[in-house]
């Protein structure tokens, strides 16, 4: 049964990420959903999945998504981090989302060209 659970999660997460491309976000969260039952911490779809989450105005599950993102190691961090803060924005949380922007350029973790953008978000 191993290989053909792979399958359907390749399937799946194959799927999810075409329909991104293709902005039908509904669809794409349908797959990523089937994905996330095969392979719930599989990291190479979770950011197309956030995104698609974004897309669909479903903010809650996509932060939820983004965080497994950002904890996965897998990704550029910056990136991870920019959708994370952009979905907390939507969610209205922006004491958060200060406070996170504040110690991210404390610790000198943002990159020179991005402060500007995340001084922005900030």
């Amino acid at each position: 049964s191993t290989p053909l659970r792979y399958t359907t999660l390749v399937r799946s997460v194959d799927e999810g990420i075409d329909c991104v491309k293709h902005n039908q976000f509904e669809k794409s969260v349908e797959a990523f959903d089937q994905a996330l039952i095969f392979e719930p911490d599989y990291p190479e779809f979770l950011g197309p999945y956030a995104v698609a989450l974004y897309e669909t105005k479903d903010f809650h599950r996509a932060r939820e998504i983004a965080a497994r993102l950002l904890h996965s190691g897998t990704t550029s961090y910056i990136d991870a981090m920019e959708l994370y803060l952009t979905i907390s924005i939507q969610l209205q949380e922006y004491e958060e989302v200060e406070m996170t922007i504040d110690t991210l350029l404390e610790e000198g973790i943002i990159p020179h060209e991005l402060r500007t953008k995340f001084n922005y978000l900030r």
